[in-house]
């Protein structure tokens, strides 16, 4: 075999077995407490975690497969890949998601900015009433 082709099922194991611990361990490892009145979660939200966090950290293992294809020869040469800005998402994309917190950081940032827009919203309200 080649050795690309030796790196790439090498990865790709690695990767898909990394992302499935984090997902099948992603209870334990970001564990939250019952909702008052529960002994312990529902299934339903325990596979949901194990879903979304598998998910989330294989995100994270393709964003640094298109970092390393994008820049993998610059480890051994010089090269003339550009850093960008496009990049630098990639790479925090990566991060997050191989680390496990990618899910937690959506789903925040969604939250957020449904938060943001619920507080415009009073903030127009205000100043239409004014009016």
């Amino acid at each position: 075999m080649q050795p690309d082709l030796w790196f790439s099922l090498s990865y790709w194991l690695i990767a898909l077995v990394a992302s499935a611990l984090y997902g099948w361990h992603a209870v334990t490892i970001f564990i939250q407490p019952p909702q008052p009145g529960e002994t312990r979660r529902p299934t339903a939200w325990v596979w949901h975690q194990r879903w979304l966090n598998f998910v989330g950290a294989l995100v994270g293992w393709v964003a640094l497969w298109f970092l390393f294809r994008g820049f993998g020869s610059c480890f051994l040469a010089s090269c003339a890949g550009e850093f960008s800005g496009v990049y630098a998402v990639v790479a925090l994309v990566a991060f997050i998601g191989i680390t496990g917190y990618l899910p937690n950081t959506v789903v925040s940032l969604v939250a957020g900015v449904g938060a943001l827009a619920g507080r415009l919203a009073e903030v127009i309200a205000s100043w239409v009433a004014k009016k």
